[in-house]
C-alpha cells in the first residue's frame, strides 16, 4: 500500500511539474460563430422562408451550427472505406434516431417535410466509390441504407476512375462503366467532385440521368487543379446537373488565405452567366480540419496527414490553415450568404434555386422513391 502511495505522489508530482512548466497546454479553437436569436432583417425573413441545402457539409460537430445558421438539409460525408462504411452508417442513423431535430433525407418530399417540422434532414452521401471495392451488389445495399449520392472518386484513382490530382487520367474503367450504370437504375446521384475531367467527360457520356458537381469553383475565377474548367460546367449543365460552389479557401481565391463572401459569390456569378441560374448550387464543405473547429496546431497536424498520405498536392492545398468566408466561417454564418446574394442582385427566386432548388430538381429526375 505504502510503495502503491508513492507512486501516486510521484505521478501527481510530474503532473504538476508538466502543467506548471507550460509542456500541458490547451489548444485554442477560434470561436466564428453567429448568434441570430432576436435579430430582424429583410434578407433573415428570406433565409427563414426558403429550403437552404449545403450538398457537402461537415459531420455532426457541426450539427448545432447547422440549426443556428437556419439549414433545413446538409449532406454529410459518410466514410468510404469498406472496412469503415457500415459502422459510419450506422453511427448516423443512431444519432439521427436519438435528436428529435434531425430527420434522415431519403426522397424529395422530404426536403419539404423538414422545412415544415423545423428540423435538419441529414442526407447521407459519399466522397469515393472504394466503398463498393468491386462489388456493383453493394451500391444496392447502400441505397436501401440511404446512400443517394456517391462521388466517383477523391482525388485519386480507384477502381471506378481517376481522381483530378491523378497525373494521367486515362477515364473510367470498364469496370467503372457499369457502376455508372448501376447507380443510375438503383437511383443513386453521381457526384463529379474531385474526380479527374477524362473520367468525368466518360461519366457525362455513359449515364442516363443528370450527374452533378456537389462542390466545384470555377478554374476561370480561381486557377486550381480542384477546380473545374468552362467546358466541364457547359456539359453538366446541358444533361440537366448542377455545380455546388464551395467555401473552401483554397477553391475560392488564389493566394488569399481567408477569402471573403464577395469571393465566392463571384464563383456563383461566374457559373450563373456561363450555364445559367438553373445549373448553379451550394456545397460549401465545412469540415472537421477546419478554423473554428479545430486548433491551429490540429489544423497543421491533420494538413500534414493529408499531404503525406498522398490524398492531397501543396498545389491544390496549399494551406495548412483553413479560414472559410469572411462572415460564414463556420455554418451559423450562412445568413451572410443570402444577404450577399441580395446585395450582389440575385432576387429572391434565384436565392431560392441557388440554396435548394437547383439540386432538388436533380434529385426527382435520378432518385427512386422508397
Amino acid at each position: 500500500m505504502v510503495k502503491k502511495l508513492g507512486m501516486l505522489m510521484v505521478g501527481l508530482l510530474i503532473l504538476t511539474l508538466v502543467c506548471s512548466s507550460g509542456w500541458a497546454q490547451v489548444e485554442e479553437v477560434e470561436d466564428f460563430s453567429w448568434d441570430w436569436s432576436g435579430k430582424e432583417a429583410p434578407f433573415l425573413d428570406l433565409h427563414k422562408e426558403i429550403i437552404i441545402f449545403d450538398c457537402l457539409s461537415g459531420g455532426e460537430g457541426f450539427i448545432d451550427e447547422w440549426i443556428a445558421g437556419g439549414a433545413t438539409v446538409v449532406s454529410p460525408t459518410i466514410r468510404a472505406m469498406r472496412h469503415e462504411t457500415i459502422d459510419s452508417i450506422g453511427h448516423w442513423l443512431s444519432l439521427i434516431r436519438g435528436r428529435s431535430d434531425l430527420m434522415q433525407v431519403t426522397k424529395v418530399e422530404d426536403f419539404y417535410r423538414a422545412k415544415r417540422e423545423g428540423k435538419l434532414g441529414i442526407l447521407l452521401g459519399f466522397q469515393d466509390t472504394k466503398a463498393i471495392g468491386l462489388d456493383l451488389n453493394l451500391i444496392d445495399v447502400y441505397e436501401q441504407l440511404g446512400v443517394k449520392i456517391i462521388q466517383i472518386a477523391y482525388n485519386t484513382q480507384n477502381f471506378v476512375g481517376m481522381g483530378c490530382l491523378v497525373e494521367e487520367d486515362t477515364g473510367l474503367t470498364p469496370f467503372g462503366r457499369k457502376a455508372v450504370k448501376k447507380m443510375n437504375e438503383a437511383g443513386i446521384t453521381i457526384s463529379l467532385s474531385h474526380t479527374g475531367l477524362q473520367t468525368v467527360r466518360d461519366v457525362i457520356e455513359v449515364s442516363e440521368k443528370p450527374v452533378f458537381y456537389t462542390h466545384a469553383n470555377s478554374r476561370v475565377v480561381c486557377d486550381n487543379p480542384r477546380n473545374i474548367p468552362d467546358d466541364i460546367a457547359i456539359l453538366v449543365a446541358e444533361q440537366g446537373g448542377v455545380i455546388g460552389v464551395n467555401g473552401y479557401p483554397a477553391f475560392v481565391a488564389k493566394e488569399k488565405e481567408h477569402p471573403t463572401i464577395d469571393d465566392m459569390i463571384d464563383h456563383i456569378d461566374y457559373f450563373v452567366k456561363l450555364v445559367g441560374i438553373d445549373h448553379v448550387g451550394l456545397g460549401i464543405d465545412y469540415w472537421s480540419g477546419q478554423a473554428g473547429i479545430a486548433s491551429k496546431e490540429g489544423q497543421i497536424r491533420t494538413y500534414n496527414r493529408m499531404i503525406e498520405s498522398g490524398a492531397w498536392t501543396k498545389e491544390a492545398y496549399p494551406y495548412a490553415l483553413n479560414y472559410y468566408p469572411e462572415g460564414m466561417e463556420m455554418p451559423s454564418g450562412i445568413p451572410n450568404l443570402t444577404k450577399g446574394l441580395l446585395e450582389r442582385g440575385y432576387s429572391e427566386e434565384d436565392i431560392e434555386k441557388i440554396w435548394g432548388l437547383n439540386f432538388i430538381r436533380v434529385f426527382e429526375e435520378t432518385w427512386k422513391e422508397w
